[in-house]
């Protein structure tokens, strides 16, 4: 089960320098015997949603979700059990005259970048993912946000199956459990927005769980651990694409491990991490080498 609303959520990376990093000794192309240890944690901002993986709510729905439309006739709304991770928000549209959404208001801090993200499976239609939000900016306009994700699909179309084949169209799996992600700043002097998942003028079906708003960054904790015998000579960190480090240490005893936190950093940063050694040997590499993924 995924659980977004933990208030720390460590994302770790445990690297064996040795055989994942490109390693270079000074005197030779060989790697040395043992490599330094790395451990990086990514620590993620509290989940803002209420109820996130849709696993809480009785016999009105899920809570802390509620859905609407200015057509609900033509919609079919549940707490579905065949979601990703148990139950999820399945949404049903009849007809394409209207849009309908499930929906929940989420409080922010002006001025601040957020990641709206999640996951969904889209059975036929036009599904909208819609972060929305306005105040009154005291001078007569409104600050306002509006990100937005689509996707299609021709499943459902009433020409299929008999005079168009599934198989002849290039539609996403019905039974793939897809991801979205948007991104942007909250303008001044927004508190609170809204994140809407649904049906936008198309019939069609989709689904909809583990969902996560929050900061759009972490504090990423890094930790270096030199093989034994040796001391870790020199350690500069980069953030990928910039020539300033945004660590700079050393040198450290023979034996003793490398602890830095970095506050508040993005959540997409990469680090392209130099490590010198005691015994002359270089260690670099990027970190993450690969993307995280949520479970």
């Amino acid at each position: 089960m995924n659980h977004h609303g933990d208030n720390m959520k460590i994302l770790k990376y445990i690297i064996a320098a040795a055989a994942l990093f490109a390693s270079h000794d000074l005197g030779a192309q060989t790697p040395p015997p043992a490599g330094p240890q790395i451990t990086v944690e990514r620590i993620m901002p509290p989940n803002l949603l209420a109820n996130p993986s849709i696993e809480e709510g009785g016999s009105a729905g899920p809570k802390n979700w509620v859905f609407g439309s200015g057509e609900e006739l033509i919609f079919r709304w549940a707490w579905a059990g065949n979601g990703r991770t148990g139950k999820c928000l399945w949404i049903k549209a009849l007809g394409g005259r209207m849009s309908g959404y499930w929906s929940q208001p989420v409080r922010v801090t002006p001025g601040k970048n957020y990641v709206f993200r999640g996951h969904y499976r889209l059975g036929g239609g036009r599904i909208l993912i819609w972060v929305n939000g306005n105040a009154p900016k005291g001078d007569g306009t409104n600050a306002r946000i509006d990100l937005r994700f689509h996707d299609t699909s021709p499943l459902g179309h009433w020409l299929i199956p008999v005079f168009i084949s599934p198989e002849s169209l290039d539609a996403p799996d019905p039974n793939e459990w897809r991801s979205f992600e948007l991104r942007g700043v909250v303008p001044e002097p927004i508190t609170h927005i809204r994140l809407s998942l649904g049906m936008y003028f198309a019939m069609g079906e989709a689904w909809f769980d583990d969902l996560y708003v929050g900061l759009d960054e972490a504090d990423v904790k890094f930790s270096i651990k030199p093989p034994p015998g040796l001391g870790i000579g020199r350690v500069v960190i980069k953030a990928d694409g910039q020539e300033k480090p945004v660590i700079e240490a050393g040198p450290l005893a023979q034996g003793s491990a490398f602890n830095e936190t970095l506050k508040g950093r993005p959540l997409n940063e990469k680090y392209n991490m130099t490590m010198h050694l005691s015994d002359g040997s270089v260690v670099q590499g990027v970190y993450p080498i690969t993307e995280a993924k949520e479970r």
